[in-house]
């Protein structure tokens, strides 16, 4: 990790330039500083590299991901146990300004294109996720577009543009954006774009389950996937 250390600014967030500084961040966020803050500097190709998500339940991220409008491109997640996406749980983080493209897979449960849980006060704004979800759940899956699960209120999703098809016959109950708000949670000025899914409709919201705990405006689709609190585009 040493050898691939990024070079950090004057407030100390870390210059992601390459997929090697890329991991040394996750593995800094996840092992030394939880509130660590990263922003890329130009696209990266994740190309070639197989991850895990980063910050787990028990180490959630607290920090900054600041994509100034690069990419994360080629994003491969293959992980079976719960919680998949390019963070396993945040708290109280921001994700901003990130472009993400990819493919994730998973046997269990909480799948979502930035996270698989949020707590706290969390902000995922001006993001685009452009992610394949690929899902062997059998039942309930409550996998989002970006967020597995919203288990405590405060975290708002704004000016995104969400493409995560889900595939997998055997699974349903489902969110566009939010696979279940379990505490008020807001979505607004987002456009989900996606289509195709294969899951089971059964029980699924094309914004977000539970929907009388997340507030919704200005938000559109273009299919709807199980029920919707948002708009057809």
């Amino acid at each position: 990790i040493a050898d691939s250390a990024p070079d950090q600014d004057e407030d100390g967030c870390y210059l992601l330039s390459n997929p090697k500084q890329y991991v040394a961040f996750r593995a800094f966020a996840y092992y030394l500083d939880t509130y660590a803050k990263g922003k890329l500097v130009n696209d990266i190709d994740m190309t070639g590299i197989g991850m895990q998500p980063g910050n787990d339940k028990d180490t959630r991220f607290h920090g900054i991901l600041d994509g100034q409008g690069f990419a994360l491109n080629n994003v491969y997640i293959a992980h079976y146990a719960e919680c998949t996406g390019l963070f396993g749980a945040i708290d109280g983080a921001t994700v901003k300004n990130l472009k993400v493209t990819g493919e994730y897979y998973s046997d269990s449960k909480f799948i979502g294109g930035i996270t698989g849980y949020t707590y706290g006060d969390c902000v995922i704004d001006n993001c685009d996720v452009a992610v394949k979800m690929y899902t062997t759940v059998d039942g309930d899956g409550t996998h989002g577009g970006l967020i597995g699960v919203n288990e405590t209120a405060g975290t708002v999703v704004s000016n995104c543009l969400i493409n995560c098809p889900m595939f997998g016959e055997s699974t349903n109950s489902c969110g566009g954006v939010i696979g279940w708000s379990t505490a008020g949670s807001t979505v607004k000025n987002t456009l989900i774009l996606s289509q195709g899914s294969t899951i089971g409709s059964s029980s699924c919201n094309t914004v977000s389950r539970n929907p009388d705990n997340c507030s919704v405006s200005n938000v559109f689709f273009v299919e709807q996937l199980g029920d919707s609190n948002g708009t057809k585009a």
